[in-house]
């Protein structure tokens, strides 16, 4: 996240979304079109709670 992160300018840093799946994950046609809007990336190898990757996404949206 921080590679793509730091790849950005401001004005599309500023305009970030976090999108977190739902307790089954995203279907795999709800992921063909989250993949033509967004930019991917993981918060790690471990599943997160909804609280928890809301939190982590956000921080290291702002430590970036």
């Amino acid at each position: 996240m921080k590679d793509i992160l730091s790849d950005m300018d401001s004005q599309h840093y500023n305009h970030s979304t976090i999108l977190i799946g739902p307790e089954g994950n995203f279907s795999k046609d709800e992921i063909a079109v989250l993949q033509k809007n967004f930019t991917a990336v993981a918060l790690g190898n471990t599943r997160l709670r909804t609280e928890t990757a809301a939190l982590v996404g956000a921080v290291l949206l702002c430590t970036a």
